[in-house]
């Protein structure tokens, strides 16, 4: 992520926000940040090298390593925390809730660690005044029960909270309106952990979300046709909710595609997920300019063909793609979730890793864990996406609109 700056001189950007004089006067404090071109400034990273929301502006990398390295000590997950330093090996460890309070500083390798609640603990406050505001038009019990974890969590800040609103959640099937919200993808922390708010409301296409219920319900003996063996895969395939949303809020930096949560890799494994294709966020593009590296013959392809290959793609990718592989874990007893006589397929020996109690794909691979499982996720989608059954799924039965599809989503 890299900074936006004004295509204009500082001088007639002053001379545009001055048509408003309110706005003048909010403005001219924040002209100097805009125009600050130093490299500390320009991205999104550990300081000095850029700058973070989530972290101060004094700390390091191996500052935020020793933080990580604590939290995996106490079980505690990351989404909804910001570290600050205070003072040398000394950190502040922030958790937004409602509730304000602090416990016991605590000494880890050298460092003093407090864990303080109360980040942002006004909207965190009326987030929860919200959510039970709204729990008496839920439509069922799992709605009720989703809605209760959301406000306990976002007063006391505890992410078991949070992880049991989701599992609320997965169970809510079919929703006419679909909701969710909190702090949920980590893609804008250097370190890949701390998450970014979002909560969106949207209802659903029911014509689109049929296609995607033929996909999951075709989901399990297609993914047998991927490259590695039964036993890199979930025991069971828990067939997900997958829908087709027209979007009428997304409260978030970005709106993406398509979205596979909860992002608690022990609920997707032990309990499920829910995919949503975002549909009039896709059906916003339009192709009154061409793309000048595509020649004209595909151009003519690209628009007649784009909608339906970005359905496929995002379908794969959001079921198949993040909705595949299973973590190999030891758990609190001792005892595998995998045979110990599993050969790894790229060495020809038996598995010689697998993730520890308390430890998790963020935790474990940090900034590298996202982009690496967008990447795999991608890579289903193109190596599924052009299986003949998938491609029928989406209404693309003669060989050459399969083909045209294929092509595009490529």
């Amino acid at each position: 992520d890299s900074k936006f700056v004004p295509a204009c001189t500082r001088d007639t950007f002053e001379k545009v926000v001055s048509v408003v004089p309110e706005a003048a006067t909010q403005l001219k404090p924040l002209v100097d940040i805009v125009y600050d071109l130093a490299d500390s400034k320009l991205t999104l990273a550990y300081p000095p090298n850029g700058i973070s929301a989530y972290y101060s502006a004094n700390i390091t990398e191996a500052d935020v390593k020793v933080v990580e390295a604590f939290l995996v000590q106490e079980r505690m997950l990351q989404c909804n925390t910001r570290v600050f330093k205070t003072a040398p090996n000394t950190f502040d460890l922030l958790i937004a809730s409602a509730t304000v309070k602090s416990d016991e500083p605590k000494k880890f390798e050298g460092a003093t660690i407090s864990v303080k609640y109360g980040d942002y603990a006004e909207y965190m406050a009326r987030v929860a005044a919200s959510i039970k505001a709204a729990k008496p038009y839920n439509a069922n019990a799992a709605q009720a029960e989703m809605l209760d974890h959301y406000a306990t969590h976002f007063e006391g800040g505890n992410i078991e909270d949070h992880k049991k609103s989701q599992i609320a959640w997965v169970k809510d099937k079919g929703p006419v309106v679909e909701t969710n919200i909190g702090f949920i993808e980590s893609y804008r922390d250097p370190a890949g952990v701390r998450c970014e708010w979002e909560g969106f409301v949207a209802v659903v296409n029911q014509d689109q979300s049929k296609k995607y219920g033929a996909l999951v319900r075709s989901g399990e003996h297609i993914i047998g046709r991927l490259p590695w063996g039964k036993h890199f895969e979930k025991d069971t395939f828990t067939q997900p909710d997958f829908t087709s949303l027209e979007v009428l809020g997304f409260a978030s930096s970005g709106i993406p595609a398509g979205i596979c949560i909860p992002n608690y890799d022990d609920i997707r494994q032990d309990v499920g997920f829910k995919n949503v294709y975002l549909g009039n966020v896709v059906g916003a593009m339009n192709f009154s300019d061409k793309l000048n590296h595509l020649t004209d013959a595909d151009w003519e392809v690209y628009t007649t063909h784009f909608f339906t290959a970005m359905s496929i793609n995002v379908g794969v990718h959001e079921l198949l793609g993040h909705g595949t592989g299973k973590l190999l874990q030891e758990n609190e007893d001792g005892g595998k979730n995998f045979d110990p006589s599993l050969v790894n397929p790229l060495t020809g020996q038996r598995v010689a890793t697998w993730y520890k109690p308390g430890e998790t794909w963020n935790g474990q691979f940090g900034g590298l864990s996202l982009p690496y499982e967008e990447c795999r996720a991608e890579a289903v989608a193109l190596y599924l996406g052009v299986e003949k059954e998938v491609l029928e799924i989406f209404e693309m039965h003669t060989a050459e609109d399969q083909s045209r599809a294929v092509h595009v989503l490529w």
